[in-house]
């Protein structure tokens, strides 16, 4: 017969020191899994937003789940050339919007001219890497210019969908 110690718990029956072990090793991995889930729990970002609202009252109008990396434009017709334009962000880390790109039509009224990186692909020129930062996305909203914000090339707002001739502003917030 092996020499086995034996226990015995608060009712009074004994137990081997395997159950005992078995019992203290099922408490440690209970203790580690509750432990990482308060862990995981704990480092979860609240949820991160695109917010459309009035600039001045700050009165929302959209609200929209948005990731770092994910792409916002903005579209517009121009009000002088009379052309489609679209101004493409990246959200960022560092900064909340990092312009990436600028699509436009024609040279005209308010327009950069001196891209480092612009070529002209069907008709619509297009300037590349431009990576300035922005804290948020500004403009007069014009049912007249058909304004439309994009994510990920979806649509998330048609001109209709904002009031007209109000100034409005996309921005992140957290929660």
């Amino acid at each position: 017969m092996r020499n086995r110690m034996l226990w015995t718990n608060n009712r009074g029956k004994e137990m081997t020191s395997s159950i005992l072990h078995s019992m203290k090793a099922s408490s440690g991995i209970f203790i580690i899994f509750t432990t990482l889930l308060v862990m995981i729990s704990a480092c979860e970002k609240e949820e991160t937003h695109l917010v459309i609202q009035h600039e001045r009252e700050g009165k929302t109008f959209m609200e929209i789940p948005i990731e770092i990396g994910d792409k916002v434009a903005l579209s517009w017709v121009h009000s002088v050339e009379k052309t489609p334009w679209t101004d493409i962000f990246r959200i960022d880390k560092s900064c909340d919007f990092m312009l990436e790109e600028t699509q436009f039509k024609s040279f005209g009224a308010g327009v950069e001219h001196e891209y480092e990186d612009l070529e002209r692909r069907d008709g619509t020129f297009v300037a590349e890497n431009i990576e300035e930062c922005h804290n948020s996305v500004n403009w007069i909203h014009s049912h007249d210019a058909e304004y439309e914000v994009k994510v990920n090339q979806e649509v998330v707002a048609e001109t209709g969908d904002l009031p007209h001739h109000v100034p409005l502003k996309i921005l992140i917030e957290e929660g």
